[in-house]
């Protein structure tokens, strides 16, 4: 099972999307609720940080 965040990883990974960040503030834009410290998991597997 994968969750949202599982998926907007993948698609980076695959070369869909270019950042996750923009997509990770859509989410928290809406009543989606995750833990930062996933947050910052997810964005540093993506060499991503929260300035992006």
């Amino acid at each position: 099972m994968t969750g949202a965040l599982g998926i907007i990883h993948r698609a980076k990974q695959d070369g869909l999307i270019e950042k996750v960040k923009p997509l990770i503030d859509r989410l928290l834009a809406t009543n989606f609720r995750i833990s930062e410290k996933i947050i910052k998991e997810i964005l540093t597997l993506n060499n991503e940080n929260a300035s992006h």
